[in-house]
């Protein structure tokens, strides 16, 4: 009161007490806060600066929330590729099972018979058949390894007139003729081929006679014809009608096979058993095709079989019939399919599945624009376009024909059956490449989360350092204070004594 007044120890004494309590009323609203900077009032800098980190801070935590829902939404889609992954494996083992059962029947398709006998006789003539993607070649025609060979025709070991006063000449292309000599009429025919060889030995011939069925076969080693020649019909010891034959087969000459041997030639052929049967059919070569598949043939043309790559003809394909072991594998194949499908229907998140060809966008910072950071997450093909939906339809995998289906994959066709498993490993691999790639978007998304948790600790250290009061000193103050308080409450006692002397005089 301004009536009222103090000395000078008094008033300084309260002054103090005054300042000590200002002192205690800040550092009290510091510890309850944990602020040394409230406001801007305290330190504008200081307090904007730490309002600018908080609220970038805040932006990152929300973005966290959205980084979090993408991790969940790409690690749906991918627990889906690893159950799609092994519902395919089940349909390989399906279709490798039904390809194993050999229970069903496959009725020939119509036969493809010959109306003569083989008339190809050229080198290269073949019969080509073309089962699926294999190629297989059967020769039509035999080809001469062994050198030139003439059979003397005549009655077994019967000789004519005495051939000693003939004169009996063997020759060859590339030599000079050898005169026989040492031939007889009583002789055998071992003895008459001992003689002929006597005589071709001496004169250093390349020709050599041979006991074959009791008849006289001479052979040339270099491969040329040879010649038999005589002053009748007597050359070399037969007597009179009988032939001496100089039809020889030269080394690489080609022969037409029997029908006989051709059937043997398909039958024993391993890529074709099983597949084309063969039989000799009046003399006629009678092929089928024992696959559901039809298999074309090169070397018939019509009914007739020249050998030649030219003519192609068609072996239609037989009819199978779906075994009940087949049935049931289709039907568990079918299934699969079904589940297949709706195993990707169910693998999204949040609204989100990527398996259906939805897209995720993942927001990594707060700006817009040109300044935005984010990442979009989908399957892509090979050339980066968008793979839609991954269900059966885009993996290329069908339903199997089954008795109530009549279209689909053929479970009755091995070949079918083989594309098929084609089919599934390549979608295997389709499926795995989405998965890596699934994967490498969700370790980028990981990281991201854990950088921006990084950034928001750092945020918020920065804007603490500004704003954030030091408990420790804060409570350290408070302590200093009180005992400054008491200090000045005591003093301003002090102050007070010299008042109460002059009242205990008035007194």
């Amino acid at each position: 009161m301004s009536g009222i007044n103090l000395t000078a120890s008094v008033r300084a004494n309260l002054s103090s007490l005054q300042d000590v309590a200002s002192l205690q009323t800040t550092t009290a609203a510091h510890l309850s806060t944990g602020k040394k900077v409230s406001s801007a009032l305290d330190n504008p800098v200081n307090f904007f600066t730490a309002a600018s980190l908080d609220s970038r801070q805040t932006q990152l935590g929300g973005l966290l929330d959205g980084i979090s829902n993408g991790i969940q939404t790409i690690q749906a889609a991918n627990k889906g590729l690893t159950s799609m992954t092994s519902l395919v494996q089940q349909l390989q083992s399906t279709a490798k099972q039904a390809r194993q059962d050999t229970t069903g029947t496959v009725t020939p398709g119509t036969s493809l018979a010959t109306t003569g006998s083989n008339t190809s006789n050229t080198a290269g003539a073949a019969l080509n058949f073309t089962v699926g993607s294999q190629s297989v070649s059967i020769s039509t025609v035999s080809v001469a390894t062994s050198a030139t060979a003439t059979t003397l025709q005549g009655a077994s070991g019967t000789f004519g007139q005495a051939a000693a006063a003939q004169a009996a000449t063997i020759q060859s292309g590339t030599g000079t003729a050898v005169t026989i000599t040492g031939l007889n009429a009583s002789n055998t025919v071992d003895q008459q081929i001992a003689a002929i060889n006597s005589s071709l030995s001496g004169a250093g011939s390349t020709i050599s006679a041979a006991n074959v069925g009791n008849q006289i076969k001479l052979t040339d080693s270099s491969g040329a014809d040879v010649t038999v020649a005589g002053t009748g019909a007597g050359a070399l010891g037969f007597g009179t009608g009988l032939t001496n034959s100089t039809n020889g087969i030269k080394v690489g000459e080609t022969t037409a096979l029997t029908t006989d041997q051709l059937v043997t030639a398909i039958s024993s052929n391993g890529l074709l058993a099983g597949k084309v049967t063969a039989t000799n059919n009046g003399g006629n070569l009678s092929l089928a095709n024992t696959t559901t598949s039809s298999i074309a043939v090169t070397g018939i043309n019509g009914t007739t079989l020249d050998g030649a790559s030219g003519t192609t003809s068609t072996l239609a394909a037989g009819t199978a019939a779906l075994s009940a072991t087949r049935q049931s594998l289709a039907n568990q194949f079918n299934s699969l399919v079904s589940q297949l499908d709706k195993l990707s229907t169910d693998s999204g998140f949040n609204g989100v599945n990527l398996l259906q060809g939805d897209h995720l966008k993942v927001q990594f910072n707060e700006k817009t624009g040109t300044a935005s950071n984010s990442l979009d997450v989908s399957l892509k093909k090979s050339d980066n376009t968008d793979f839609g939906v991954l269900n059966s339809f885009n993996l290329g995998i069908g339903q199997a024909a089954t008795t109530t289906s009549g279209s689909g994959i053929d479970f009755k066709s091995n070949s079918a059956i083989d594309t098929l498993s084609d089919t599934l490993t390549t979608a295997i691999s389709t499926i795995q490449t989405q998965s890596s790639s699934l994967g490498a978007n969700l370790s980028v998304v990981q990281t991201r989360q854990d950088f921006t948790k990084q950034i928001i600790d750092v945020l918020k250290t920065g804007s603490g350092n500004l704003t954030d009061a030091d408990m420790n000193e804060e409570a350290a103050n408070s302590q200093a204070l009180s005992t400054r308080q008491s200090i000045g409450i005591s003093a301003l006692s002090l102050a007070n004594t010299a008042n109460q002397g002059i009242l205990q005089l008035l007194r």
